[in-house]
C-alpha cells in the first residue's frame, strides 16, 4: 500500500491552489466489482457513501492527494473494471483541470486518458480507460467542422466585442460634443440662460414641470460626468473549448449562439470553403466541377478555410502542383492576389513549393510578382 506514496506529483502540488472548497475535492467514482478497502493508506480518509448503480463519492483532504488518487484508480480500479470512471466536479478551477490532464498524460497514458464531458456549467474532467472516450469517434468531416466553428465563433466574438467598444467610444464622443456645444452657446449668449431662468420663475409650479426639470438636470449631470466603465461593460462572451464544440456539434446540442452562427451565412461559407479546399488539395477535378455546377460563384465567393489554417483552394492547388485544378479555379474567378492565413499569394506558394507548372500558369494568367517573391530581383541584389 505504501508504493503509492512516492508517486505524489510535486509539480501538481506547486501549481494547484493551496486550498479548495470541500465540493471541489469531492470525486465521483463510477465502477463495479472493486473493493474500497484497496485505497492507499495515505488517502484512507477517502470514503464511500452510497453505492447506487456503482457510484461512490470520494473525498480528498487536499489537492496534493491528486496523484495518489489517480494512481490508485488507474492501477487498481481500472484493472478490475475497464468501464470505470473517475469524475471531478464542475466547480474545479481551470488550473486544477489542467493538472489532471497533465498528470494522466505523463504518468498513466498507457492505460488511461483524461476527457472533458458535459456542456456549459456542467462541464467537468473525468479519467477513463484508454480508448473509452466517445470524443475519439469523430469523423474527419466532424472534426473539420468543429474546428471551423470554434475558430469562427472566436473571430465573431472578437469582432462583436470590438464593435461594442467602438459604439461605446462613439457614444462618449457624442456626449462630450453635445456638452461642449451647450457650454459654448451659454458662453456666447448669456442672456438666453437669464431669460430662460426668468421665464421659469414666472411659470406656475406644477408636479409635472418639477419632474421634467429634475429629468433635465439628471440628464445634464449624466452628460457632464465621466462615464462609469463598470456600467458600460458588456456581458462576457461564453468561452467554449474546441473539444466542447466538437461534442455539442456531434450530439446536435449546439446552444443558440453557436447554432445561429453555424447555420447562418458565415457557417455555410465555411462548409463550402472546406469542400472546395478538399477537392483542390486532392486534385479532384470532378468534385470541383460538381461544386461549380451547383453554384457557379462558389469559387469567386470562397472565404479562407479556417479548418486548414486559413487556406484558399487556389493556394492548395498551387502547393500540390495541381495544375488542372488551378486552371479550373482561375477560370471560375478565383482571386489570384488573395492571401492565405500566412499572408501568401498563390504565386508565392507555388514558388515556395517549387511547383514550376503552377507558377507558370499563374504568371500567364496575370499574377503579379512582389518584392518578396521575385527571384529575379533577389538574384540581381535588388532586394
Amino acid at each position: 500500500m505504501s508504493k503509492h506514496r512516492h508517486r505524489t506529483n510535486k509539480k501538481t502540488q506547486s501549481v494547484a491552489p493551496t486550498s479548495l472548497p470541500k465540493e471541489a475535492l469531492t470525486l465521483i467514482l463510477s465502477a463495479t466489482g472493486f473493493s474500497i478497502d484497496g485505497c492507499p493508506c495515505h488517502i484512507a480518509d477517502v470514503y464511500a457513501t452510497t453505492q447506487k448503480q456503482g457510484a461512490s463519492s470520494l473525498q480528498l483532504k487536499s489537492w496534493s492527494q491528486l496523484a495518489d488518487a489517480v494512481s490508485w484508480f488507474c492501477e487498481t480500479v481500472l484493472v478490475q473494471d475497464k468501464a470505470a470512471k473517475l469524475a471531478f466536479p464542475p466547480c474545479l478551477p481551470k488550473e486544477c483541470r489542467a493538472n489532471v490532464h497533465s498528470l494522466v498524460s505523463k504518468k498513466h497514458s498507457k492505460v488511461a486518458e483524461s476527457v472533458s464531458e458535459g456542456f456549459g456549467d456542467e462541464r467537468h474532467v473525468a479519467v477513463v480507460a484508454k480508448g473509452a472516450s466517445a470524443s475519439r469517434s469523430l469523423t474527419a468531416e466532424q472534426a473539420d467542422h468543429a474546428l471551423a466553428l470554434w475558430l469562427l465563433y472566436g473571430r465573431h466574438s472578437k469582432l462583436q466585442s470590438q464593435q461594442q467598444q467602438n459604439q461605446l467610444q462613439n457614444n462618449m464622443q457624442q456626449q462630450q460634443q453635445l456638452v461642449k456645444q451647450q457650454q459654448q452657446q451659454q458662453a456666447e449668449h448669456p442672456s438666453i440662460q437669464q431669460n430662460q431662468q426668468s421665464s421659469a420663475a414666472n411659470m406656475p409650479t406644477q408636479p409635472e414641470a418639477a419632474a421634467d426639470a429634475s429629468a433635465v438636470a439628471e440628464s445634464w449631470q449624466a452628460l457632464t460626468m465621466e462615464p462609469d466603465s463598470s456600467t458600460n461593460q458588456q456581458a462576457p462572451q461564453r468561452d467554449y473549448t474546441r473539444d466542447e464544440v466538437a461534442q455539442m456539434l456531434v450530439q446536435d446540442k449546439l446552444p443558440a449562439d453557436l447554432s445561429a452562427l453555424w447555420l447562418g451565412p458565415a457557417g455555410e461559407a465555411q462548409r463550402q470553403a472546406r469542400l472546395i479546399c478538399l477537392a483542390a488539395s486532392a486534385g479532384d477535378v470532378q468534385e470541383l466541377q460538381e461544386l461549380l455546377a451547383s453554384n457557379p460563384y462558389v469559387v469567386r465567393n470562397c472565404v479562407p478555410d479556417l479548418a486548414s489554417g486559413g487556406q484558399l483552394p487556389l493556394h492548395l492547388a498551387a502547393a500540390g502542383g495541381r495544375k488542372e485544378v488551378l486552371q479550373l479555379l482561375l477560370a471560375a474567378g478565383a482571386d489570384m492576389e488573395a492571401v492565405n492565413g500566412a499572408g501568401e499569394t498563390a504565386l508565392q506558394v507555388a514558388q515556395r513549393c517549387e511547383e514550376c507548372d503552377c507558377e507558370a500558369a499563374l504568371l500567364q494568367a496575370g499574377a503579379k510578382h512582389t518584392k518578396q517573391d521575385s527571384w529575379q530581383q533577389a538574384f540581381t541584389g535588388q532586394l
